[in-house]
């Protein structure tokens, strides 16, 4: 069984830790989703509007390694959210725009507008 572990502050908007299982992951900006597909942890670090890096999807081995961070955009726009469609890992831009993601290294490829 995996134990995965989130603890969020609101007041200081700020992630306290994650873990899986009990490896502390490296992950200090404030986490807006997490899933668990396969055998991985990707989690989309928050757009705050401050600082927010454009490559903002991660992915986690489920023994707290890192395994990849997500394909930058040609946009630079950061990634707004993320999904299991079809079995598979799809992610959106700020803009609107839909990426199937390949679990294998983060890369993306487009889908479809949806704006």
């Amino acid at each position: 069984m995996i134990w995965i572990e989130h603890y969020f502050d609101m007041k200081d908007n700020k992630t306290l830790r994650v873990r899986i299982n009990s490896k502390k992951l490296p992950i200090v900006q404030p986490i807006g989703q997490s899933i668990q597909i396969d055998n991985l942890l990707i989690a989309r670090i928050k757009v705050t509007g401050q600082e927010t890096p454009t490559r903002n999807v991660v992915a986690f081995d489920l023994d707290g390694n890192h395994f990849w961070t997500i394909q930058e955009l040609k946009s630079k726009m950061p990634y707004g959210g993320i999904w299991i469609e079809g079995g598979k890992l799809m992610a959106y831009d700020t803009l609107g725009v839909d990426y199937f993601v390949n679990l294998q290294d983060g890369s993306t490829q487009f889908v479809r507008c949806s704006k």
